[in-house]
């Protein structure tokens, strides 16, 4: 919907999804992956996101999704390390366990999450353009193994990024300095278990992390 004559627009969507069969591929804590169909999982969820012009300078924008992802039948899924561990322990072996992730989350699917940006360009005099921009990026915490073991869980974080720029009016040269990750936030984009645990190496993991806080300086020319 547009609001304030024009100078804001509003969008909301509702979602509920359900998928059967959906494949899973689960790391075995040896040498390989099980790749193996989940029953069933269900999406549902809410997201708005907002656009607003304060002024013909200044322009703000806003994003908030709720996300439910569970499954709604798994029986035979693949067991995290604690979980073999305890398994053996109890006389079984490390190809026969399983557990029911029935009700449980699935992967990279945060409950909350959004986004708050802020954006303002403005004249320099006759030839020069200023450009500020800031954003704002929030996550809750979410699963990154598929057996969902706990020791590779992502907490919830938020991010903030920051960019200054100078150029010429007419767009042929700007010079840009960036902030990214000014929280410093240590963030994972994938993690597993470290091959051959039955060899030594159970309950030792790897992670796949996002770059830290940095600084970047853009230089643009056009000819």
């Amino acid at each position: 919907m547009d609001l304030w004559d024009g100078r804001a627009r509003l969008n909301l969507a509702a979602f509920f999804n359900e998928f059967e069969d959906v494949q899973v591929s689960t790391f075995d804590g040896n040498a390989g992956f099980v790749v193996g169909n989940a029953a069933e999982s269900e999406t549902k969820g809410l997201e708005a996101d907002l656009t607003l012009a304060v002024t013909e300078e200044l322009t703000l924008n806003a994003a908030l999704a709720y996300l439910d992802a569970t499954y709604s039948s798994f029986p035979d899924a693949s067991c995290n390390e604690p979980q073999i561990l305890d398994w053996i322990d109890a006389g079984g072996t490390r190809a026969s366990c399983v557990q029911d992730l029935a009700g449980q989350p699935l992967q990279f699917a945060p409950e909350w999450s959004g986004n708050l940006s802020a954006n303002y360009v403005t004249r320099v005099g006759d030839n020069l353009e200023l450009k500020l921009g800031a954003d704002l990026m929030y996550s809750d915490e979410y699963v990154v193994a598929n057996d969902l073991d706990p020791v590779l869980d992502q907490d919830a974080y938020y991010k903030i990024n920051a960019r200054i720029e100078i150029g010429s009016y007419e767009g042929n040269w700007s010079v840009a300095l960036l902030g990214k990750n000014l929280t410093d936030e240590a963030t994972t984009t994938w993690g597993n278990d470290v091959p051959l645990a039955g060899q030594g190496f159970s309950q030792t993991y790897f992670q796949h992390i996002n770059p830290p806080r940095s600084y970047e300086i853009q230089a643009r020319y056009l000819f």
